[in-house]
């Protein structure tokens, strides 16, 4: 891996279909591949996510050995942090691009640079989003919360003394976040 591309999940619908968000920052990082962009991807998505998002990227085209299945994430800041643990660590890679929608990129630069650190470099590249507006802007409207979510699970992630386990159950604040919130 010289240059990676990281797909950032967005969920997963019924019969393991990806919504339209999702199904376009994989189109995107299928696209950046063909055109020589980047060395391999990886599919960053808790459950079944990143297995599902794997097999559409394979079904293009995209050789196995080059697409990795990051399968824990839960959060943006959770899927820098185990792509990095689980693969970029051990790799060439220095290079890395993630792709998600433009409302989405500012807190997904923040929180990419801040889990990479200076070892390596990050682009985002924007995708289109396909949901409906009512979607869309209720997504937005969450980005403020999330945001200060990421800097406190950030703060965790990155104090050395915390252990690996206690790190991961912090990612189930976002939940609490939408259940309050948004009044689920």
């Amino acid at each position: 891996m010289k240059r990676v591309g990281i797909v950032l999940g967005a969920g997963v619908g019924l019969n393991e279909i990806l919504p339209l968000n999702a199904e376009n920052r994989v189109k995107k990082s299928i696209e950046r591949y063909s055109e020589d962009c980047i060395d391999s991807i990886i599919a960053s998505g808790g459950g079944n996510e990143s297995e599902v998002m794997a097999k559409y990227i394979i079904a293009a085209g995209i050789s196995w050995r080059d697409v990795y299945k990051e399968n824990e994430a839960r959060s943006t800041v959770e899927n820098f942090y185990l792509s990095k643990i689980k693969f970029l660590e051990n790799s060439e890679c220095r290079d890395v691009e993630a792709y998600t929608q433009d409302w989405h990129a500012q807190r997904t630069l923040h929180d990419g640079r801040r889990v990479l650190g200076s070892r390596y470099t990050l682009d985002v590249i924007p995708t289109l989003d396909g949901r409906l507006q009512s979607e869309i802007e209720r997504d937005k409207k969450l980005e403020g919360i999330k945001f200060v979510k990421d800097i406190a699970q950030l703060d965790l992630l990155l104090y050395p003394i915390w252990p690996h386990e206690l790190k991961m159950k912090f990612g189930k604040l976002e939940q609490i976040f939408k259940d309050r919130f948004l009044g689920h």
